[in-house]
């Protein structure tokens, strides 16, 4: 009798955590993100009609400000990317 395996070598991918303050927001908000992230990030904000109005590549994680004054008062998407992790988070501007 002839067994196979297939083996898969998985690398663990820890998700990225992320939060927008303050939110709702007039001018600036600050993005922050868990602390085990140390690589570079961008975040890319959606408008509801799916499109990028609003695009950030920050070489660290750290002191991440998105300036939104030029956006219109709305509901937003902002996607925030760190190699093959991501995740979207709600932002209100008022």
């Amino acid at each position: 009798k002839i067994e196979k395996k297939l083996v898969i070598n998985k690398k663990h991918i820890p998700d990225l955590s992320a939060s927008l303050f303050p939110n709702p927001a007039r001018d600036q908000v600050q993005l922050r993100l868990s602390d085990a992230l140390t690589g570079a990030v961008t975040a890319s904000i959606y408008n509801m009609f799916s499109e990028v109005v609003y695009y950030k590549y920050f070489p660290t994680g750290r002191n991440a400000i998105l300036d939104i004054r030029n956006l219109r008062s709305g509901t937003y998407l902002v996607e925030v990317s760190s190699g093959q992790r991501s995740t979207t988070c709600k932002l209100v501007k008022f």
